[in-house]
Order: structure tokens, then C-alpha cells, then sequence
């Protein structure tokens, strides 16, 4: 995967490994997340509820005619993403 640097702006190849997810961290409390402030007024969309930033990657996969044949999720694609 291309990954660049914050702060040099350089990008370059790199073989990266994906092991855990960015579900809530460890040190995370109900108080904590009791604490947020929703996203919009009067809303009860916080940054503790909110879906990750992974979601939509999920469904990245499933854009294209054919499917990987390395694909193992558990998942069909049900109908077409561009509808």
C-alpha cells in the first residue's frame, strides 16, 4: 500500500499489516463517552456512537463486476452498489 507521511508529504510503498481494528480504545469509559458532545444540535450522534472510518471500506470491495477470488467474508453483496 502507498502510505505518506504527515509531514514530509512523501509518499512510498510500504507491506502493511492490519491487526486490530479502531474500535474504542482500551482506556475507554462510559463516562467518557457519557461526556461527548453530539455531532449536530440536538442530535445523539457522538464521536463515541458514530460508525469508524472503516465502515465504508467494506463496501469498496463489492464495487466492481467480479468478485476477488480471495474474498472470505462472511457477506454476499445483495443487489447493485451504483442503484
Amino acid at each position: 500500500m502507498t502510505v505518506t507521511d504527515k509531514v514530509t508529504k512523501q509518499s512510498h510503498a510500504q507491506e502493511v499489516t492490519l491487526d486490530r481494528d479502531e474500535g474504542p480504545r482500551p482506556d475507554t469509559t462510559l463516562a467518557g463517552l457519557a461526556a461527548l458532545k453530539p455531532v449536530y444540535p440536538g442530535g445523539t450522534t457522538t464521536a463515541g456512537n458514530a460508525s469508524q472510518l472503516s465502515d465504508g471500506e467494506s463496501v469498496a470491495g463489492h464495487e466492481t463486476d467480479s468478485r476477488p477470488e480471495n474474498l472470505t467474508g462472511r457477506g454476499e453483496p445483495v443487489g447493485d452498489p451504483a442503484d
